[in-house]
């Protein structure tokens, strides 16, 4: 309930931001600046690099 998109897009987005922390890959990158890497980057769209790395990535986990 954090509002931090559904919880598919949270995982990968946070298997994403600990493969490529610090890179335009990472969807909070804190290079570009506290609030972004705080609450920023959910309010603007996810740049190419982040989508890119997130579809290749994909992991599923049948249950």
């Amino acid at each position: 309930m954090a509002l931090q998109n559904d919880i598919y897009e949270w995982c990968r987005d946070h298997r994403v931001h600990h493969k490529y922390s610090e890179t335009n890959a990472d969807p909070h990158n804190s290079r570009r600046g506290f609030f972004f890497a705080h609450m920023g980057w959910l309010m603007v769209k996810k740049q190419t690099d982040v989508k890119i790395k997130g579809k290749q990535n994909r992991k599923f986990i049948s249950i």
